[in-house]
């Protein structure tokens, strides 16, 4: 129940953020602070829900509403800094990123102490606490003021012309690049998700997989923090480029690796892999479309990611169950090895 429930959620993500999106498009206000705080309040409700309720379906309805607030909160803040962006404030999306992975590399150990000194529920608290502090810091941001501030990014065409600007950065290239993004996110998923059962086929268990997530989150950080400095002498296209084929790389030492140190190493490839994509791929939508259009071209490439997932989470159990986890690690190196072909053909000439 825990999969279908996970892989329900995600897939509800793919039709929600894109709808949110145009709620964007055909409005005159930045209506994506307003959404965040929205989205805040019914998490906050659905962990008060989910810590005293006892019956089994409403924590089933909880838990993927909150896996859906989640997923609708990457599109949602990728599309705030790009708003933001193009109204001349100066923001460093890759050290706010890295602030992410390292709280991940943080929290995620802590709440597997206080989980065994005390509950599960424990997660469920943590939850509600965070989405309280996202209410709050988004209700600081003086959206009105900012609101008032010219777009650098805007299109030509008189706004009240809308349909003219409804496809515009929706080209070719683009949807190459959100067919490449699947194919990566259903190899990396393959990892993340089964990465207990391909240290178990190399005589690891639990403790090296969570060794394993820790190194991967700590890699991230140096990348995201000096994404700028580094996109001065390379372009987000070229960065991007790399990060897929890191994604075939990481998943073919993934393949490789027979012992538990070399599963380290492999897993550390996420430096290149993840890092630079999560990072880089934001600054490219935010440049490649106009400015009433970044919340279309971000909830799309959140769509793509997490259509990706969804299909890694759902066929790896199938494919171990049917052949073994030899198999499906060939089958997330070819994935992976589509995902850099796409990207490369998609971003080349872009």
């Amino acid at each position: 129940m825990v999969g279908i429930i996970s892989a329900l959620g995600s897939f509800l993500v793919v039709f929600l953020a894109p709808a949110l999106a145009r709620w964007n498009i055909y409005s005159d206000s930045i209506n994506t602070i307003k959404q965040i705080k929205l989205f805040s309040i019914l998490g906050i409700v659905s962990s008060i829900v989910l810590y005293f309720t006892q019956t089994l379906w409403m924590i089933y309805f909880c838990f993927m509403i909150i896996i859906i607030i989640f997923n609708l909160f990457i599109g949602l803040l990728n599309t705030l800094s790009g708003e933001l962006t193009n109204r001349g404030f100066q923001l460093n999306f890759g050290v706010a990123r890295a602030a992410n992975a390292l709280v991940f590399a943080l929290i995620t150990p802590l709440l597997g102490i206080l989980v065994n000194y005390w509950n599960i529920n424990v997660i469920v608290i943590f939850g509600g606490v965070g989405f309280l502090l996202m209410f709050l810091i988004a209700n600081r941001i003086p959206m009105q003021t900012i609101e008032k501030l010219p777009a650098k990014n805007h299109p030509t065409q008189p706004i009240e012309n809308k349909q003219r600007t409804k496809f515009e950065g929706l080209d070719k290239n683009f949807l190459l690049f959100l067919i490449s993004v699947c194919f990566l996110f259903i190899s990396h998923q393959y990892i993340n998700t089964y990465m207990l059962q391909m240290f178990q086929a190399i005589g690891g268990s639990t403790k090296e997989m969570s060794v394993a997530l820790s190194i991967g989150a700590w890699a991230e950080i140096p990348i995201m923090v000096f994404y700028e400095k580094i996109n001065r002498k390379f372009p987000d296209r070229s960065l991007i480029i790399f990060s897929a084929w890191a994604f075939f790389i990481k998943a073919a030492a993934t393949l490789f690796a027979g012992t538990v140190n070399q599963m380290y190493l492999a897993n550390s490839l996420q430096f290149f892999a993840f890092a630079i994509y999560i990072t880089g791929s934001v600054y490219y939508i935010n440049k490649k479309f106009p400015a009433n259009m970044v919340g279309t071209g971000q909830a799309a490439a959140v769509s793509a990611m997490t259509a990706g997932m969804v299909l890694g989470a759902l066929s790896g159990g199938v494919i171990i169950d049917v052949f073994s986890v030899d198999i499906l690690q060939k089958v997330s190196v070819l994935s992976a090895l589509l995902g850099g072909i796409l990207m490369s053909k998609a971003l080349w000439n872009d």
